[in-house]
């Protein structure tokens, strides 16, 4: 299982992220009695997975003119 908070950082769209059952409600284990939470975190899946994620890049500029009178 990859972390929740990871997935924006590895590529996942709004859209993915809004579809996405762990990120809207957490690991499934959450729901369960305490008790029976696992001691360790659970081992990485591999990420090949999640390879139609394509990480992009926004830049934004701004530019204030003034004006003299």
């Amino acid at each position: 299982m990859v972390n929740p908070a990871d997935l924006p950082t590895i590529g996942f769209s709004a859209v993915a992220l809004a579809e996405s059952e762990v990120w809207m409600e957490g690991p499934a284990f959450l729901k369960d009695d305490w008790s029976t939470w696992p001691a360790t975190p659970p081992p990485r899946e591999n990420t090949k997975k999640i390879e139609h994620c394509k990480r992009q890049t926004t830049t934004t500029t701004t530019t204030t003119i003034l004006y003299f009178r």
